[in-house]
């Protein structure tokens, strides 16, 4: 009786043993539920339970924003370790984000799903609308934005100028110049026009200050035109020189934005020269001499009156002959 006892429990004890080692076994080789690499997800199957014994099978395919190149999609639970698929998927392509007008879209990271492109202005531009698109599964996110030229405020006053140049429009706009003038007897620091730059500002505004130019300073000269002082700026005032100097430099003097046009001229005292001295002898009237003209020679004088005689005689015959000439052709 306790042999048969004895039986029983080791028997008992065997398939206790004999059930774990297979239940050891059995959950050994179960899989858990697959982690698929992006771009791959499981059917509905898939999430049902959280293991799977061996020799299940489930199916995957590619996730939203992929599409399947080729490949099966079935994997298998392997003694535990689920198999590879060989579905190929890859990234759907949005195509181009658009065109934006005065400016550009940077898709330097790609169209394909997940990517994002931002868009640019050119220069003295600014974006109206989102400044970026996205690949969705669906296509891009948002519209395509503008680019709309800068504006600038109205430009400002100046004390003592005003504006000679502007363009007509409610707000000046991107590269719009601005022209300022001084009033009479202003002169204006800085730059005389302004431009409507690319960040919608003016930059450095002109201003008109007043100009003083000191009185001239010339020794021994004479103010001859122009007014007496306060100078102005674009007074002007003229100099010559007293009797006895002359005048070196420029006569005429004009007050500008850095004070006088040219350097103040100069009187320079005229250089007297002595006459210079002259000695004549005196006539000797001791002596009594006389100048007296050279006597002429009676025969030269005879001479002289042969010789146009005879030149004379000369010219007449010549024209005699003429004369008798003309007369023969004629008869």
């Amino acid at each position: 009786m306790d042999m048969q006892r004895i039986g029983v429990s080791c028997l008992s004890g065997v398939s206790t043993v004999i059930l774990c080692l297979v239940s050891v076994i059995c959950v050994n080789a179960q899989c858990e539920r697959p982690i698929l690499e992006p771009g791959f997800v499981l059917t509905e199957d898939g999430y049902k339970k959280d293991k799977f014994p061996s020799g299940s099978s489930l199916s995957v395919k590619c996730g939203e924003g992929y599409s399947k190149i080729r490949g099966n999609s079935t994997i298998v639970c392997d003694d535990g370790n689920w198999t590879s698929p060989t579905l190929k998927c890859k990234k759907k392509s949005c195509g181009s984000p658009g065109e934006v007008i005065n400016g550009y879209f940077n898709s330097s990271g790609g169209t394909e799903f997940g990517a994002t492109v931002y868009a640019h202005c050119n220069q003295g531009f600014e974006i109206v609308g989102t400044a970026y698109r996205q690949c969705y599964a669906f296509g891009w996110t948002h519209r395509v934005p503008t680019c709309e030229i800068l504006k600038c405020g109205d430009p400002p006053e100046i004390d003592n100028g005003r504006i000679i140049s502007s363009p007509s429009k409610e707000f000046p706009e991107y590269g719009d110049v601005i022209e300022y003038a001084c009033e009479k007897n202003y002169f204006l620091f800085g730059k005389a026009q302004i431009v409507c730059n690319e960040n919608g500002t003016y930059g450095s505004i002109p201003t008109c200050g007043e100009i003083n130019c000191p009185p001239p300073q010339v020794e021994n000269g004479i103010r001859t035109g122009g007014g007496p002082p306060p100078y102005k700026y674009k007074s002007f005032v003229s100099y010559g020189c007293k009797l006895g100097y002359t005048l070196e430099g420029s006569d005429q003097l004009v007050c500008e934005g850095d004070g006088w046009s040219h350097e103040f001229p100069k009187c320079r005292k005229d250089e007297v020269i002595p006459p210079r001295r002259t000695s004549t002898a005196s006539p000797n009237t001791s002596t009594g001499a006389t100048t007296s003209s050279p006597p002429v020679s009676g025969g030269d004088t005879h001479k002289n009156i042969g010789i146009a005689c005879g030149i004379a005689i000369a010219v007449l015959s010549l024209i005699c002959c003429v004369c008798v000439y003309c007369k023969n052709k004629k008869g």
